[in-house]
This record gives structure tokens, sequence and C-alpha cells, in this order.
């Protein structure tokens, strides 16, 4: 639920909305129900942005919000919630605005407004892409080609490269247990793997994909690795990344992947990994060593 003196925003429970709306409108609070999975998140010039996704309006009016049974879609909840709160509203259960990145929906909600330069992405259910196929039509700023790719998938898999409606409306409409992200492709000719242990970025491998018939660099994938020296590497770069563990939770451990635009050169961050391959990949040896090094610093401080 939400409400705007106000809306009320939730997908069910109407017995306690209608005991909201009693006890509400003689205080002069409006009250309505909106459906949370019927939300639609965006990442737009590295701003979090959340709308009905049926009618494509902003929650913008809202000047408190409570969600009941967030668990079913926490990862929206936060977005949800965050959103209200950076636009001044009051969040009632804020237990959400902390909640962590379980999922790449996660991490972009938590790395937006936060100075992170982040491709142009949004998230919502499968029956909204299906009618967007079948309609034809992108929510503005979105043009083909696109990367669609599951919020959970790992090491390159369930990631496609989008050129028409017609590959778009196949590949969401494929059975899947995840949602999928959806986001301006960024050219590019390769990405960078930064390793961060205890809050320092310990090491950066290049990767590159080796073929022409996939779009991934990911090693799994068959890209190839090579390390960076650290002082080659742009510390504009160092400090995204950084940035990018941080809103995240995860200066501990992180492995954030960075893809610089091969035509601007400007970098973007794709997510932040919480278990880094650092027995799988590239290098390994060189990862396990550094790994190492913190492990033992951080039981002897």
């Amino acid at each position: 639920y939400g409400y705007r003196k106000g809306r009320w925003i939730k997908h069910s429970t109407d017995s306690l909305l209608s005991k909201f709306r009693e006890a509400l409108a003689p205080r002069g609070v409006e009250v309505e129900k909106i459906g949370l999975l019927d939300s639609r998140v965006e990442i737009r010039k590295n701003h979090l942005v959340v709308r009905n996704a049926r009618t494509k309006k902003r929650y913008d009016d809202l000047d408190g919000i409570h969600i009941a049974n967030w668990r079913k879609a926490p990862e929206i909840a936060m977005a949800l919630a965050r959103y209200i709160e950076k636009r001044g509203g009051k969040v009632m259960n804020g237990e959400i605005i902390s909640f962590p990145a379980m999922t790449k929906l996660g991490e972009m909600v938590r790395m937006a407004d936060k100075n992170i330069p982040l491709p142009d992405s949004f998230f919502v259910r499968d029956k909204y892409l299906v009618e967007m196929a079948k309609r034809q039509k992108l929510p503005h700023g979105f043009h083909f080609p696109l990367i669609v790719k599951s919020v959970a998938g790992s090491m390159g898999t369930n990631n496609w490269l989008v050129h028409d409606f017609n590959e778009f409306a196949e590949i969401v409409s494929l059975p899947r247990e995840q949602m999928v992200v959806v986001q301006n492709f960024v050219p590019n000719d390769c990405d960078y793997r930064v390793l961060i242990f205890g809050g320092k970025v310990r090491a950066v491998i290049r990767r590159s994909r080796q073929s022409d018939d996939t779009h991934v660099n990911n090693t799994s994938a068959g890209g190839r690795g090579d390390m960076v020296s650290l002082d080659e590497f742009p510390k504009e770069w160092k400090d995204i990344s950084l940035r990018a563990a941080e809103a995240t939770n995860r200066l501990d451990i992180a492995g954030v992947d960075i893809i610089p635009d091969s035509v601007t050169g400007k970098p973007y961050v794709l997510e932040v990994n919480k278990t880094p391959q650092i027995e799988t990949g590239s290098n390994t040896d060189k990862k396990t060593d550094i790994f190492i090094d913190y492990i033992i610093g951080k039981l002897q401080s």
C-alpha cells in the first residue's frame, strides 16, 4: 500500500484497504490500491525511476508508502521505497530501504543516484514485455540493439543481444523463473573485472570475446582474460568501482564489471558480483594468491 494524502499501493488485502480508507478519509487522506508487481523500475541517466507499468505514470505524487507482503518482490519493493524517499515521501516500513541486493535488479537500484555510470535499463514483469513486443513499442529512450538478460544470470548465460521486435518477442516469451533486465546495448571491444577485497582494488582483468558469434566477454563463455597493471588502469574507473562496491555493501569482497563504450570511451558499471569467480575463469592462481593475502591481512588485523 502507499498513500499520498494520497494513494495506497499494494496488490491485495481489500479488507485492510477499506479500513484504511474509512479511518483516513476524515483526515483528508485519499487511499488507492495499486499492484506492486505492476511497477516498472527504470535506470535513466544513472537515476532511479519507478512508475506504474499499466498507466506509465511515475509514482511522483505519493506523500508516503507502506508495502505489505513486500517479501514477495523485495527488490521491486526496495526500488519503490527508495524512489519515494528520494522524492521526500515517507516510507512506513523503512527496513525495505536497506534490503540487500540479491540480483542485478537490486544492484542497479542501490547504485542509482550515486554518481555511478550505469547503462539505461528497465525491469518489469514478463507480461508487460510481451505487451511491448506485440505493440512494437519500447519505453521512451530505449532502442535496438538491446541487451536482455536474466537478473540472476551469471557467467554470461541467459544473456541475449536483441536486434529487432521479432527477436525481442521470442526472447521475452521464453519460460523463466526470474525477471529479466532490458538495457540499451553499450558497443564494446572488452570489459573489465575489478576485484575488490577489503575496500581496495586488488586486481583488474581485461576480458575480451574471441568470436563474433557472441557479444559477451566472460571468460566462462570463452573470452580471454588478461591481467592489467593497477598503475595502468584509470584512477577514475577504480573510484567508480569502489563506489559501486560501497553502494551494494560489498566493499569486503566484490567483482565489479565495467564496460567501456568503444565509441565514446565512457565506462559503465554492469554489475557488482558478490562471488567474483576466484577459483574459476582466467588467472585463477593469481586471483587465489591475492585473495589469500587479503584473508591473512584480515585475520592479523
